[in-house]
């Protein structure tokens, strides 16, 4: 008995043993869970509603197949600051001051901004303004697209901003590599010592190098640009062509003017934009842009609006330089009928001597069309081109009407949307973000008394464009604003109804309508209206009637102030009392309501 009770002991002391080990590992778990979830409480602040502090995470985000932290986000700011990282890293992307409210509380995660990766006031971030959803920004993955001599993985800003850390190289590098190994020779570069030697010399197909790879701050801050060597090639007849294909690392907005005009520099063999003495070649050089419009939309949050501004700042500067450009898409075609982008399509010729500015004014001057900065860029020198490519797209969308015709576009042509009606007058009305979704103060919206001291009053037809009521049709950003939009464009019905009794005023925002449809409307319309939108300025500046807009600012349509001089009569500059996005983030929606209409109340 007295050795069965002994083992009966020790199996009791290993029962207890194994009881007291499992309390005590259940209460570390728990000790240890709330000290972990207290940590991210505390580093989650700015993402948690009513917050009172504003700082990054610790845990990493996954970005492009690789677990990140906010110190590599922090490493390249102006690339890496889009969607959840920037909401991720508050204080490593700037974001603080936005996401404040009134009561100095933190927005929660759902209610940032994730789109608005242009947080600086000098960028107008316009994106979907009418019958289109949008992709969201936080999708960081590259399609992948083979073609030929592509200089670089479809859209990677990783492979263009990360080569040190990462160890790997651009597709620029990897073709250069590559085409010195085939050949077994030093691909020369193209400078002002070697490039009356390399044309003299040269064969079909012969590759040089061209600009340099450098390293500069984003406008003096302290954000770095990364840019790259590329690879040109001489082609039959003397003319050295660079393709830029899927790499948007040369666009204003995305990075900055500069690296565009240094390539451009180099490509021309000049020191300055424009230059006094040009050097005499068989042929100008060409920029071959080649892009995915598609994927272009699905990888930034750059707004269409936005990239028609970069377009055209494209072409001022390389017509400057006297480099011929040509913009192409691989999905044009197929995008066309929805999509903004694909009918900016363009091979623009270099200037000749004889004629250095074909344009409308003066030849820019370097400042003027190299600047980073927007306000100093003289979008308005593209006036005529811009008037050419709205009123294309119009008639090719709509088909032609009396007075309203384009010499490309036969007049018996169908067009791609038949039966519309053309209204007297259309009114792009952008809300959403606008009314209080981010806090900007160079973009708002302006009371409707301004509508009724320019609009005729022997008007018959009224359309208004605007984006979606529906949450699934919108941006995110957008959801918590859908209600608003609907309440304040159906009080835009009843004023204009008021002031036009027997108009017929239409919204135009269904599953139905595209953004080439937007613009057409604008464009072919007598009378056309757009407030502080580099979305809605480009075809109501371009329209066939008479175009009414805003008065610009520094972050957004800064070159409209000179627009009234020149077509005098046709585009109106109207000076609008206007309630800002940050305005109207602090006001109620009746409030909003009385704002609108208070100078006839």
């Amino acid at each position: 008995m007295m050795i069965k009770s002994k083992k009966l002991g020790k199996i009791q002391i290993a029962v207890i043993s194994a009881a007291i080990f499992c309390v005590c590992y259940i209460l570390f778990e728990y000790q240890a869970s709330t000290w972990i979830e207290k940590d991210i409480t505390e580093v989650s602040g700015a993402t948690t509603k009513g917050s009172s502090a504003c700082q990054d995470k610790n845990e990493k985000i996954w970005i492009n197949e690789k677990n990140r932290d906010c110190s590599w986000v922090g490493t390249w700011k102006k690339g890496r600051c889009h969607g959840e990282a920037k909401i991720h890293c508050p204080v490593t992307c700037g974001m603080c001051d936005e996401m404040k409210t009134k009561d100095g509380e933190y927005l929660s995660t759902d209610e940032i901004d994730e789109e608005d990766d242009l947080s600086t006031k000098d960028y107008d971030d316009e994106n979907n303004e009418s019958g289109e959803e949008e992709e969201d920004d936080d999708n960081y993955d590259d399609d992948d697209n083979d073609t030929e001599n592509n200089s670089e993985s479809e859209f990677d800003d990783e492979s263009t901003n990360d080569d040190q850390e990462d160890g790997g190289k651009d597709g620029n590098e990897q073709d250069m590599d590559q085409n010195a190994n085939e050949e077994n020779e030093e691909i020369p570069h193209w400078n002002e010592t070697t490039w009356k030697h390399i044309l003299d010399n040269y064969v079909p197909g012969q590759k040089v190098k061209v600009g340099k790879n450098e390293t500069f701050l984003f406008r003096g801050k302290e954000e770095k640009i990364k840019a790259r060597e590329l690879i040109g090639e001489i082609r039959e007849g003397g003319q050295l062509v660079v393709d830029l294909v899927n790499r948007t690392d040369h666009f204003f907005w995305h990075v900055t003017q500069t690296p565009l005009c240094n390539l451009l520099r180099s490509m021309a063999v000049i020191d300055t934009i424009p230059s006094a003495a040009h050097v005499s070649m068989p042929k100008r050089p060409l920029l071959n842009i080649t892009l995915c419009w598609d994927c272009l939309q699905k990888k930034f949050s750059l707004g269409e609006g936005n990239w028609i501004t970069a377009f055209y700042t494209t072409r001022i500067a390389a017509a400057a330089a006297r480099v011929d450009v040509q913009i192409q898409c691989n999905d044009g075609r197929d995008s066309q009928m929805d999509m903004l982008l694909p009918w900016f399509e363009t091979y623009q010729p270099a200037p000749t001597e004889e004629n250095p500015w074909p344009f409308h004014g003066q030849l820019p001057t370097e400042f003027e069309a190299c600047s980073d900065y927007y306000e100093p860029v003289r979008l308005d020198l593209m006036i005529d081109e811009i008037r050419n490519d709205m009123r294309k797209m119009g008639v090719t969308m709509f088909g032609s009407r009396e007075n309203k015709s384009h010499p490309s576009v036969p007049l018996d042509q169908p067009p791609l949307v038949p039966d519309i009606e053309i209204e007297d007058v259309a009114i792009h009305l952008r809300c959403g973000d606008v009314m209080g979704g981010v806090a900007r103060s160079d973009f708002g919206m302006m009371q409707f008394s301004e509508y009724k001291k320019w609009i005729s009053k022997d008007a018959r037809t009224v359309g208004i464009v605007t984006q979606p009521f529906e949450k699934e049709r919108n941006r995110s950003l957008d959801h918590d604003k859908v209600d608003d939009c609907r309440a304040v464009t159906y009080k835009l019905v009843d004023y204009l109804q008021d002031f036009l009794p027997s108009a017929k005023i239409s919204i135009h925002n269904s599953v139905n309508e595209s953004l080439p449809m937007t613009y057409a409307r604008l464009v072919m319309a007598d009378q056309s209206f757009t407030t502080l939108s580099s979305f809605g300025i480009f075809p109501v500046i371009g329209g066939f009637g008479k175009g009414y807009f805003q008065k610009g600012n520094g972050g957004v349509n800064p070159f409209s102030k000179y627009l009234p001089e020149i077509y005098p009569g046709e585009l109106i500059m109207m000076d609008a009392p206007v309630k800002t996005a940050a305005e109207l983030r602090g006001m109620d929606l009746q409030s909003i309501l009385d704002w609108f209409v208070e100078e006839d109340s």
